[in-house]
């Protein structure tokens, strides 16, 4: 009887050591999903803008998908803006320290025209974030 019922502590304790590591990390994963579907829950900050915070996720929802400027480089889209890579293999996209002369600014900012309408959504605080990493070196931060 003794011999059971330390097999069955056993058995549980083992099974137990085995599952909470499983449940930890998934907890943890689970924390850090991205569930941003729509350009408004993007909210730059004035400064030190960030690109894996801010415009990664914004040019994601704004401007990589299928048909645009996703790595397919569809039917409008010329060239690719998935990765921070991407940007700079465009000459002249971004040109850092100097967001006048940037030619995502100058859409962003509607001082050049954009071949297809540009996704709605998309606010003055981005085009004012997107100035400000620009202005800041368009790092890869």
């Amino acid at each position: 009887m003794r011999a059971i019922r330390f097999l069955k502590l056993f058995m549980m304790k083992n099974f137990l050591l085995k599952i909470l590591p499983v449940i930890f990390i998934a907890t943890l994963t689970s924390c850090t999903e991205n569930n941003i579907t729509e350009p408004e829950q993007i909210v730059f900050p004035a400064t030190n803008v960030s690109y894996t915070a801010h415009v990664e996720p914004f040019l994601h929802i704004s401007c990589t998908f299928s048909g645009c400027h996703a790595s397919d480089a569809g039917t409008y889209g010329s060239f690719s803006m998935n990765t921070f890579f991407d940007l700079y293999s465009r000459p002249g996209l971004i040109k850092p320290y100097d967001p006048d002369n940037s030619t995502l600014n100058m859409i962003m900012e509607r001082r050049l025209p954009h071949y297809q309408q540009m996704r709605a959504g998309i606010t003055e605080n981005h085009a004012k974030g997107l100035r400000q990493w620009v202005l800041e070196g368009g790092k890869n931060n």
